[in-house]
């Protein structure tokens, strides 16, 4: 598990907000999900929530964004 700070701008919003890593490897296979931690949004990024998920299974790795 890992916290980071994010300081920037996302589509034309700027602010800042905390992001949470939990990852899991089962049987070989991973799954990092990286999710934006509730009420952390501050400026123009306040109330944003969301996650990104990179899955690795069998060697090939997709990922999968969604925020708001």
């Amino acid at each position: 598990m890992a916290i980071e700070r994010v300081d920037g701008e996302l589509d034309g919003r700027k602010g800042a907000f905390y992001l949470q890593h939990p990852g899991i490897v089962n049987r070989g296979e991973g799954t990092l999900t990286v999710q934006v931690i509730p009420d952390s949004g501050t400026g123009d990024l306040v109330g944003l929530t969301g996650e990104f998920k990179i899955i690795i299974a069998r060697g090939c790795r997709a990922q999968l964004r969604i925020y708001s």
